[in-house]
């Protein structure tokens, strides 16, 4: 069966994993000459922000009954069509600040989600909701087989990476890389019983192995004591434990309207944030460098506040087209 009940954790985690998407694009990049290693203990400790949204994609989506293509079209609808409006505009953006574009044709922008760098989320959400016709299919049993093999196939690429060799297209775009995330929340949902029980009964243990793992990987990373491949591999298990710990600190807490509007809207501003935070670092210009700090908190308040205000115009003016335009 599909899931029917709001929960409070879903919320919070989403609403917690969209404002760090927008403070992770609002950072300079990691190959700008300048970027310190505080920007990136900063960067790595908020890449949990993308697993975590294909994580409750997963946890939402699941279902025990086999899914049909009705369902399969109306959740691409809801990704696809706001993808177009929001790209055609995102397109007439790079048009006007090429330093911001990710690819010149507009047909291959939007065909693999590169008109906005940070688009490929959209690709990957795509592949996933069109994974979910099998995965629903899919006997409970062989659940958590397929999330192990899942966890392996997106070790093995770190692993295997050499130095030196040049990031591709679809390096972002592979879903052996990233199914291990969306597949932690169907396996969570499979067993929603058994995870509620481990996350209420065993909060202490589930903190203190979070706690242990930050601390492991922070200590190994300042001492670099590990070769390059492990050390990219290392992070995989540093956002697991975010994922996990977060969604155990909100399991249980308190229904919030605010935190609700905001896990409503995640979509919606993922989409609008980039023309904000762009705007703003091309603002700045050459002082980014020498205001991180500022040019960081004004591009991530303009990414968040810019957004909601597009959105609560989008719905005063449009609100029965809002869902098509912009995501809400």
């Amino acid at each position: 069966m599909q899931r029917q009940r709001r929960l409070s954790e879903i919320d919070a985690l989403k609403s917690a994993a969209i404002l760090t998407v927008v403070f992770i694009h609002s950072l300079r990049a990691s190959w700008d000459p300048g970027f310190t290693y505080a920007e990136r203990l900063l960067s790595e400790t908020a890449r949990f922000a993308v697993p975590a949204f294909l994580a409750v994609s997963g946890f939402l989506y699941y279902s025990s009954q086999p899914l049909g293509g009705a369902v399969l079209g109306r959740r691409l609808r809801r990704i696809l069509v706001p993808y177009l409006f929001v790209s055609l505009a995102a397109y007439a953006f790079v048009r006007a600040y090429p330093q911001w574009a990710a690819t010149d044709s507009f047909w291959t922008g939007l065909l693999l989600g590169t008109t906005f760098g940070p688009y490929y989320y959209v690709f990957l959400l795509t592949e996933f909701v069109l994974a979910t016709y099998l995965l629903s299919r899919m006997p409970r049993t062989w659940t958590l087989p397929v999330f192990a093999i899942s966890c392996v196939a997106a070790l093995v690429p770190f692993l295997w990476f050499r130095e030196g060799v040049r990031v591709t297209l679809w390096t972002l775009r592979l879903p052996l890389l990233f199914s291990c995330w969306f597949m932690l929340g169907w396996t969570a949902a499979a067993y929603e019983s058994r995870t509620w029980e481990l996350t209420e009964k065993r909060r202490g243990a589930i903190f203190a192995i979070w706690f242990a793992v930050v601390a492991t990987w922070l200590l190994l990373d300042w001492t670099a004591a590990l070769p390059p491949r492990l050390s990219r591999a290392s992070s995989l298990f540093l956002i697991a434990a975010n994922i996990v710990g977060l969604f155990t600190v909100f399991r249980g807490g308190a229904r919030h309207a605010a935190v609700e509007g905001l896990s409503d809207r995640t979509y919606a501003i993922y989409l609008l944030h980039l023309f904000f935070v762009y705007a703003v670092l091309t603002w700045f210009g050459q002082d980014r460098h020498t205001a991180v700090v500022a040019s960081t908190a004004a591009a991530w308040a303009a990414g968040v506040f810019g957004s909601l205000a597009v959105i609560a115009c989008v719905r005063k003016l449009a609100p029965n087209a809002s869902r098509d335009l912009i995501g809400y």
